[in-house]
């Protein structure tokens, strides 16, 4: 496909056939549902991570400043030998508690509730609870539904059922479930405080908890048109980059209708003004190419940005601008000299008012770019090199403030276990839009460029040591303003779907939600998807990807990624249909929408690809 001319470039591309049965083995182990073999014995568990020094426990976490009662959580008084998940071991205690003790739930006004006229809502994944003190397990639950506080401490809704029986009192001073338990419980914050009716371990006397409430929350609906029917599988390649904006001009789309065997691509652009029901082409090519990139800016331009590698590595790459309300052609129409590469990404910078371009060929002189508006270029160097074990394949970029965050996937260099396609995964950052850059804010020595890829590098490693031999894949990430959120899957034999956040104060990983990354009822297994952050307007975070049964999923978290709920789910699977390469903006549109598109690749006989556009409305959901 590619014509290299280094004997790294030559390797690598002898791998390409490889990767991509790889690929597509991965990408079908992640759209089915999750069973018992397929995700390593650790069916409904979420596990800690603990083989990092820097580790920190989500469930020793705490978004509740103040307790309900006076006696306020103390973390050293914890018993943190017991806060590691446990799986359920089918063993059932003896019982000395009654029903009687089970039997009423107190409601939002202190009336007792029968609980035969609450509605369960889901599966408490108690394999996550971690031992508070005494009687009392501590959950952090985002059940969709707010729960008490301090000026309002009888608020939650929410009930808590031990094989189908109602637990209770709700609402309890933690101090009671302390020293009582007997199934008292409080859905205080984003926590649930709980104890088993008869105060044995819930996470292995072998009983299943549920939740209630009057009215569950609902994930909305994924509404789901087809774009254009196409001739290759490869329609929205990949999830690293931005392939769905909107402005005041419409919705815009890029993707691949065919690609000939000589890797040329017939690309195009369409756009939508009636929400997705028709589209038009904009502007159409034939380069050697993935679907371009797009950005936009205050003013509303649209940027488009593909490569073009028929010819060989060092080739251009293309920047087109279109001014708002001007779509008959491009305002600006440049070449970026040596911007090719079969796996590239932009940001746009509206800090600086500048669009950054990566490529993935780091054995180049130049592989960061910064883009004027002009299409001119103001920097072009080289940002990162081969490591002796991993060579850049996937690179992402966003910015935040005037932050810009750059991160990768590597494949193996050399000698490698057969199937290992996808080494590992690292983030650095600049603060000076490129010329300079570090490990992140808690480390601001200045790293040598170019900064080799792998884990011999200085970069930041996201990935387990464990990981290292198995094909690991970043999906996407995001940077909030004291976090990194990063959604990665490590493949067979580990088979672990990860939402791992980082500590931008200090480095640390301080959640890590795998092998599963559940919401409250539904969970993601993705091999690509997107975060979309609108923190600033809804408080929320978003993550979009394949869910666990095949159907797409967003989940979203209102605290910074310690717990997720199940905010939307999109349409039953279609049979011989492998949702691929979702992707989409990386902000919620200016009213109100999640947008997205991918491939929906045909695994029959009759190879009917199709570009589908996705919405999702989140108006009126901001809960905190």
């Amino acid at each position: 496909m590619d014509s290299p001319t280094s004997s790294l470039s030559r390797w690598r591309a002898a791998r390409k056939a490889v990767a991509c049965a790889a690929l597509a083995c991965m990408l079908a182990s992640c759209t089915t549902t999750a069973t018992d073999a397929d995700t390593g014995a650790h069916t409904d568990t979420t596990s800690v991570d603990r083989t990092t020094p820097d580790s920190v426990a989500l469930d020793a976490e705490r978004t509740d400043a103040t307790d309900r009662d006076s006696s306020d959580l103390d973390a050293s008084s914890s018993d943190s030998s017991d806060f590691d998940a446990q799986r359920f071991d089918g063993t059932s205690p003896d019982s000395t508690a009654t029903d009687s003790a089970r039997s009423d739930v107190l409601g939002e006004d202190g009336a007792t509730l029968d609980a035969r006229s609450l509605e369960v809502c889901g599966t408490l994944e108690v394999a996550r609870a971690a031992r508070e003190t005494g009687s009392a397990f501590i959950l952090p639950m985002d059940f969709g539904l707010v729960g008490d506080t301090p000026t309002n401490p009888t608020r939650s809704t929410v009930s808590i059922l031990e094989d189908g029986v109602a637990l209770g009192p709700a609402h309890s001073a933690h101090a009671t479930i302390r020293a009582t338990g007997r199934g008292t419980f409080s859905h205080w914050g984003n926590s649930l405080y709980f104890s088993a009716s008869d105060n044995s371990d819930p996470r292995s006397n072998g009983r299943r908890y549920t939740w209630a409430a009057p009215s569950c929350w609902r994930p909305r609906p994924i509404t789901v048109r087809d774009v254009a029917a196409i001739q290759t599988i490869y329609g929205t390649f990949q999830s690293h980059n931005q392939r769905v904006v909107r402005t005041r001009d419409g919705t815009f789309l890029s993707y691949l209708r065919r690609r000939t065997d000589s890797a040329e691509a017939h690309w195009v652009l369409a756009r939508s003004t009636d929400d997705g029901l028709s589209w038009s082409t904009v502007r159409e090519g034939m380069h050697g190419t993935n679907a371009p990139s797009l950005e936009t800016d205050s003013a509303d331009a649209l940027y488009v940005v593909h490569s073009d590698w028929r010819t060989d590595q060092t080739g251009p790459g293309y920047f087109y601008r279109y001014n708002a309300g001007s779509l008959a052609a491009p305002a600006v129409e440049q070449s970026i000299p040596n911007g090719t590469g079969s796996k590239f990404t932009t940001c746009w910078d509206a800090f600086r008012s500048r669009l950054y371009v990566l490529t993935f060929w780091d054995e180049l002189p130049r592989n960061f770019f910064t883009i004027r508006p002009d299409g001119s270029v103001e920097r072009a160097l080289r940002l990162y090199a081969p490591g002796p074990r991993g060579a850049v394949q996937y690179p992402h970029c966003k910015v935040i403030g005037s932050d810009l965050y750059v991160a990768w996937t590597t494949d193996p260099v050399g000698s490698a276990p057969m199937g290992l396609n996808y080494r590992d995964i690292h983030f650095v950052l600049s603060r000076d839009g490129g010329a300079s850059w570090v490990r992140g804010p808690w480390n601001l020595a200045p790293l040598t460029l170019p900064i080799t890829a792998d884990e011999t590098g200085p970069a930041t490693q996201v990935v387990l040591p464990d990981e290292l031999d198995t094909n690991t894949w970043l999906s996407n990430f995001v940077p909030t303003a004291r976090s990194l959120h990063l959604m990665y899957y490590a493949a067979a034999p580990l088979n672990r779907q990860h939402a791992v956040r980082f500590d931008l104060s200090t480095g640390a990983r301080s959640i890590d939600r795998q092998p599963r990354w559940l919401g409250n009822g539904h969970g993601l297994r993705t091999l690509d998807g997107f975060f979309v952050d609108d923190t600033a307007r809804s408080g929320l975070l978003f993550a979009v990807g394949a869910g666990e049964d095949g159907r797409l999923t967003v989940l979203a978290t209102s605290d910074d990624g310690q717990t997720w709920f199940d905010f939307a789910v999109g349409p039953a699977p279609v049979a011989g249909r492998a949702l691929y390469a979702i992707a989409g903006s990386r902000s919620v549109s200016s009213d109100g929408f999640i947008l997205g598109a991918y491939t929906a690749q045909d695994v029959s006989a009759t190879m009917d690809h199709r570009v589908q556009y996705f919405t999702v409305d989140t108006r009126g959901v901001a809960r905190r």
